[in-house]
């Protein structure tokens, strides 16, 4: 019987595609250059899923309006599409700013939560000894 390879990626036991992928992660690396999901995105960024999708909702539609602004006819055409991109890229840093002022917050939290839970274990400590 013939040995079976399975997925290079962890925790994937689907049967080798090709390059050593399942074809569920091969198509992943064909499409998008890299193997890997939203949820390590977040894990990575310190950010929620809504935070993600919020900024990258944001940049398409950027990245739409550009492609209008450069194939619309006509000097009034080009300036609604001027303002809405320049509206947009206004939002896309204020969401930013927003977004990076509550990871702060949330560190702020993590770190008051470990010097408590901390203190809390030195606290028994004593108290055992």
């Amino acid at each position: 019987m013939a040995y079976k390879r399975t997925c290079s990626q962890a925790d994937c036991d689907n049967p080798v595609y090709a390059r050593g992928f399942c074809r569920k992660h091969y198509n992943m690396m064909w499409r998008k250059g890299r193997v890997g999901t939203i949820y390590e995105k977040i894990e990575q960024s310190n950010m929620t899923a809504d935070e993600i999708y919020e900024l990258n909702s944001i940049r398409r539609e950027i990245e739409r309006s550009k492609q209008m602004y450069n194939n619309v006819i006509g000097l009034d055409a080009r300036v609604k599409w001027r303002k809405k991109i320049t509206k947009l890229e206004h939002d896309l840093k204020e969401s930013e700013s927003r977004i990076e002022r509550l990871k702060q917050q949330r560190a702020e939290k993590r770190r008051q939560k470990a010097m408590k839970e901390q203190r809390e274990t030195e606290n028994q400590t004593e108290t055992m000894e």
